[in-house]
């Protein structure tokens, strides 16, 4: 009987083992990329541009989204979330949102958004979602794909990758001042 088990063990060892050494890439073999079903959405890149109206300054802010998938995405909410002062107490935060209209597999739109009554230096820091949640928006949320390697079954969409954040100060800075998104490139 025990003998029955050490060859049971074995040959699934020798099993597994072969298993392995076929699905094991060579040195030089070329890395595969993940192809994902559907749209996937990710900020680009966040853009400061001034623009001056009357006595206060107005700050123009232009938030590219990426769909960098092979699937379209249909209209979706685009939030911009800013706070003054991220280092102290309770601080005002500003949320605003637009929708995008459909873009295309690995198409871009650039949305922009406008601050006003901003006295000196504008800093703080800016939050731009993605395919965010909006409660009452008529768009509703994009399905994301699942990359192809997917468990059947395993999960929702992949919204993981839908934020970027800066933590910034234009003081002594000239505009316009880019962001781009390390996780875009």
């Amino acid at each position: 009987m025990r003998s029955a088990r050490i060859t049971a063990v074995s040959l699934c060892a020798v099993v597994c083992l072969a298993f392995l050494g076929i699905a094991t890439p060579h040195a030089d073999a070329a890395p595969v990329l993940m192809q994902l079903r559907g749209p996937d959405l990710i900020i680009q890149e966040i853009i400061l541009r001034e623009q001056t109206s009357g006595e206060f300054t107005q700050v123009r802010i232009s938030v590219r989204v990426r769909n960098r998938s092979n699937g379209a995405a249909g209209p979706s909410e685009l939030a911009l979330i800013y706070s003054q002062n991220v280092l102290s107490g309770p601080n005002p935060v500003l949320v605003l949102t637009k929708t995008t209209g459909t873009i295309a597999a690995g198409a871009y739109e650039e949305l922009d958004f406008v601050i006003e009554a901003i006295v000196g230096a504008f800093r703080g820091m800016l939050v731009a979602v993605a395919d965010a949640p909006v409660a009452g928006s008529p768009s509703g949320q994009v399905r994301e794909g699942r990359p192809l390697m997917a468990v059947s079954g395993a999960g929702g969409p992949t919204d993981t990758n839908n934020g970027f954040a800066v933590i910034f100060d234009t003081t002594g800075r000239t505009l316009p001042v880019r962001w781009k998104n390390p996780a875009a490139q």
